[in-house]
């Protein structure tokens, strides 16, 4: 559980990170910017975004899994992390131990 909550952490401030860089460059251009998923992937390392690519294109649920993946990387560069971050920390989270059974008196 610990793992998962280090990974929400830190996909939590990557994804600040990067909302706040799209937060400057929208105050810099007076208008709203945001960096793509596909353009962060691409800076951050171009082969295996060609990889994924070519593994989408190539999918056996082609006709479902491209134009999704596709649409993917046009989405702000921020919202994977933010939502992987959420999904991480709501896996692992510290379950309470106490059992409630029905009719009893509190």
């Amino acid at each position: 559980m610990v793992i998962f909550r280090a990974a929400a952490y830190i996909l939590l401030i990557a994804g600040f990170i990067l909302l706040v860089l799209d937060g400057m460059r929208s105050i810099a251009a007076d208008a709203l910017v945001f960096t793509p998923l596909g353009q962060v992937w691409f800076n951050l390392n171009p082969d295996s975004l060609a990889a994924f690519q070519a593994w989408s294109a190539a999918a056996p649920l082609k006709s479902l899994i491209h134009p999704v993946a596709e649409q993917a990387l046009y989405a702000p560069g921020w919202l994977l992390p933010l939502v992987l971050s959420f999904l991480l920390a709501l896996i692992g989270r510290q379950r309470s131990h106490e059992r409630q059974w029905i009719g009893e008196v509190e």
